[in-house]
């Protein structure tokens, strides 16, 4: 039996979709400002730069870039951000994996989703404005449901300098400072809540007692294999346990009227290093309508 494919993006679509992402987003900072390297992320629109908002095109663009993550592959992706090379992004046909269904008929839970697909689109656009020569580049892919256990986001480069990056990603549609860390933690370091930590405290968990590091472990051999390196693995899975070899990224989706550098607050109790404490606050001029019309663009590609 042969089944047909459901064409959902074509190839000219991701590439326009992407080149919008690459050309427009602000590009991460080199240098730390207080606490952090805080990366407040605007779209540069006629020179200056602007939260994200509805406008009947920039929906459809994040539509298409979430389509292509959740149901291309990590082939697809990868060579996209190293090689600006865009494929049909296909489904079978009559098919639709009912978790993926889910995600998308509830307007909360495509909101988490939307904001891990953002997150990593993000991050590859950064790597790829920053691109260096011989250098290569690849993330895991979101999860299916935002719910899924594991990293939000783990990304490596190799080359001229090789490292891992872990990502938190968190968003609201209010002020996103109390999902980011607890009172207690930002003042003294101190987790009061091991079984629902906030996004900071994951992060001192990881560092500080290996939490979740098998799963960690195991999507960097899978990134490893994806990119053909086998001398860095090992030297990555000990990165992971040793918190002095890795760097973070909080990775906040809200509205702007929200976006300061204090929402990241405790920052330095994951690590004394300045320079490995990445904060970005990817703005919105209003987040609720944005991933609703996102999702609704969605939903007329899916036909459901």
């Amino acid at each position: 039996m042969q089944l047909s494919l459901l064409p959902l993006v074509t190839k000219e679509e991701l590439e326009n979709a992407w080149n919008w992402l690459l050309e427009g987003v602000r590009p991460r900072p080199t240098t730390p400002s207080q606490s952090c390297i805080y990366d407040h992320k605007q779209w540069q629109i006629q020179g200056a730069y602007y939260p994200l908002k509805v406008d009947g095109k920039i929906e459809k663009h994040l539509g298409i870039l979430f389509l292509t993550s959740e149901f291309g592959d990590d082939d697809q992706t990868y060579n996209l951000a190293n090689f600006d090379e865009a494929t049909d992004i296909n489904c079978p046909a009559g098919v639709l994996d009912k978790d993926v269904a889910n995600v998308i008929q509830e307007a909360k839970g495509f909101r988490d989703s939307l904001s891990e697909h953002l997150a990593f689109w993000v991050r590859l656009a950064d790597e790829a404005q920053a691109r260096v020569k011989g250098q290569k580049f690849a993330g895991k892919l979101p999860h299916v449901q935002s719910r899924d256990k594991g990293p939000d986001g783990l990304f490596i480069s190799v080359g001229q300098k090789d490292y891992i990056e872990i990502q938190s990603v968190k968003n609201s549609i209010n002020d996103p400072k109390s999902l980011v860390g607890t009172r207690s933690f930002r003042t003294s370091g101190k987790i009061h809540n091991r079984k629902k930590p906030k996004q900071l405290e994951e992060f001192w968990l990881t560092a500080n007692e290996n939490w979740g590091i098998v799963r960690l472990q195991r999507e960097l051999s899978n990134l490893c294999r994806l990119m053909e390196i086998t001398e860095q693995q090992e030297l990555f899975k000990i990165a992971l346990s040793n918190k002095d070899l890795c760097f973070y990224n909080a990775v906040v989706v809200a509205d702007e009227k929200h976006a300061r550098e204090d929402v990241f607050e405790g920052y330095g109790h994951i690590t004394h290093d300045v320079s490995r404490r990445i904060a970005t606050y990817i703005s919105s001029d209003e987040w609720k309508d944005l991933a609703e019309k996102t999702r609704q663009e969605i939903k007329k590609r899916l036909n459901i």
